[in-house]
């Protein structure tokens, strides 16, 4: 997934995986590297991720307007605002957008990532059980397609790494071996 931007081309928004010019001062909040946007390390002050923060809900906005609650971008916008909203600590929010994308997210990756995300908030706020729950949810796909393969397995490493911080070692190791014997 990748964040997106918009440009006004025929007076309609279209999403962009990468910036068509050079971003003018004020859109430098945010750079383009690779294949996703960032927050520099210059721009991480509360103030900018607040600022930020009022851009990408405009770009989530936007996006369910034009493309649908289910569309793809219109997910990546809603958990690229959510993971900004648990950096800055406003974690009940982040949550309810969480659980929002995960509600419409379409694709197995969306909901894997989705799954993992809200798993690690949650971990943080030391609800391990619905931690656990989420990721649990998440390694139990009936079938993993080679395109998520990646982000199964880190689901799979977190839901051990979970149980062994709660010193279920046992529980963590019949995982491991049950998941390294199918996959």
């Amino acid at each position: 997934m990748t964040m997106l931007r918009f440009s006004e081309e025929d007076d309609e928004y279209v999403p962009q995986s990468r910036p068509s010019k050079s971003p003018s001062k004020s859109e430098s909040m945010v750079e383009y590297s690779g294949d996703e946007w960032t927050v520099p390390e210059k721009s991480a002050s509360l103030e900018r991720k607040g600022e930020l923060a009022a851009l990408l809900r405009h770009l989530f906005e936007e996006t369910r307007e034009k493309l649908g609650l289910e569309h793809e971008s219109t997910i990546t916008a809603l958990l690229n605002l959510a993971a900004l909203l648990q950096e800055t600590r406003k974690l009940d929010e982040a949550e309810q957008l969480y659980k929002n994308a995960l509600e419409h997210s379409l694709s197995q990756e969306d909901k894997l990532r989705i799954r993992s995300s809200l798993a690690s908030m949650l971990k943080d706020l030391g609800r391990n059980d619905e931690a656990e729950q989420q990721l649990i949810l998440a390694v139990e796909c009936p079938e993993v397609s080679p395109e998520v393969q990646q982000c199964f397995e880190a689901c799979v490493h977190d839901l051990i790494f979970l149980l062994q911080e709660q010193g279920r070692i046992d529980e963590a190791a019949e995982i491991q071996n049950r998941f390294e014997a199918e996959y």
